[in-house]
């Protein structure tokens, strides 16, 4: 795993800035913005199958827009015990406040529900690398849930596994921000190039491993 290479590989396109600036101009388009996704699982797979310029280029935007579409619709499926239990939390809330009853009862409910949904909104984040390499093997939503071979990607190199993990969250979520420094717009290109290198990280991740060899 060569994690730097992950921060600088965009860079070395001889027209990364064009690929670059067509990349932030989609995340900025609501509902367009899918493509944004499937771009990020070709460039994946560009990493995953060596290829020397892995930053892909924006001839096919319909397949990605589709495989954004798709992986989304996937990951979401995993944030369901997630959204049922926000659900409950408002429909309880408002009884509550309907029969003028609120208090303890509601409290140790509320804080029941929340760990409960710490929970299950810790689990697909968990498994956010391996849920884009599985997509990306056949471009198939149900690979997602093969949870057998999500298990076998974390057992093959599970010490890289954690590592590219933390990185992917630590970028996505604080390397990102730095663009608010920038007028707030800069976000917009430090979000974008967060997710590129994201997606470098987790396509080295994908690359078949080489078995020891048997004497």
């Amino acid at each position: 795993m060569d994690y730097g290479k992950s921060f600088t590989f965009a860079f070395e396109d001889k027209n990364w800035i064009s690929k670059f600036l067509v990349g932030v101009v989609i995340t900025l388009v609501p509902i367009v913005n899918f493509a944004g996704y499937g771009y990020m699982i070709q460039l994946l797979k560009n990493v995953r199958d060596g290829q020397e310029e892995p930053l892909p280029d924006w001839d096919d935007f319909g397949k990605y827009f589709v495989d954004g579409l798709k992986f989304m619709v996937g990951f979401l499926v995993y944030l369901i015990p997630v959204i049922l239990l926000s659900f409950v939390v408002m429909i309880f809330a408002i009884g509550m406040e309907a029969a003028g009853s609120t208090g303890e009862v509601f409290g140790l409910f509320f804080i029941l529900i929340s760990c409960l949904i710490i929970v299950f909104t810790f689990l697909p984040l968990m498994l956010y690398p391996a849920l884009y390499i599985q997509y990306a093997k056949e471009d198939q939503i149900s690979d997602m849930f093969k949870l057998s071979d999500i298990k076998d990607i974390f057992k093959a190199d599970s010490g890289n596994y954690i590592i590219v993990l933390l990185m992917v969250l630590f970028v996505l979520g604080f390397i990102a921000s730095f663009g608010m420094l920038f007028c707030f717009i800069g976000i917009f290109f430090t979000a974008w190039w967060a997710q590129l290198v994201s997606a470098h990280m987790i396509g080295q991740l994908a690359k078949p491993k080489e078995k020891p060899a048997v004497y």
